[in-house]
């Protein structure tokens, strides 16, 4: 460093900096515009029911049968499944169904049942985004099953 500057200097670079970002925080953080038909005195106030969505039957249907999954209670989630993808047989979720009683019988080590449930993934949903980690759980299933 030069040695005709105090050496303070380097401390006051810092601080000035520290001044610099804390003023960029506060400016980019500030209050928002008031909503229309309001004033600083009456804010406009949006009713919570409005962001809310609601959830459709087969949302509400998968969502329990994930519950049951998610809690470890794998024969009954396996069942909620099949129930789902029964009553709900175009939903977008069918596919998230059918991979999760396949993963369901892994973990409940009915590794041929899991294959079965695999295959019939590919086969009823082929554009379905689990395909490919089917594919690999079944051959992975099949190598664990000959040892």
């Amino acid at each position: 460093m030069n040695k005709n500057l105090p050496k303070w200097f380097p401390y006051v670079i810092v601080v000035i900096i520290m001044v610099i970002i804390i003023g960029v925080i506060i400016s980019t953080t500030g209050k928002k515009a008031p909503e229309q038909g309001s004033t600083p005195e009456t804010p406009a106030v949006t009713s919570p029911v409005e962001t809310v969505k609601e959830k459709t039957p087969d949302e509400e249907a998968y969502e329990k049968a994930r519950e049951l999954y998610y809690d470890a209670k794998y024969k009954e989630a396996i069942e909620a499944y099949r129930k789902f993808i029964k009553d709900f047989p175009d939903s977008e979720y069918a596919d998230d169904a059918q991979y999760e009683i396949a993963l369901s019988y892994e973990f409940l080590e009915d590794y041929k049942k899991a294959i079965e449930e695999y295959e019939k993934l590919i086969k009823n949903y082929p554009n379905s985004e689990y395909v490919e980690s089917a594919k690999s759980s079944i051959d992975y299933l099949k190598d664990y099953l000959k040892q």
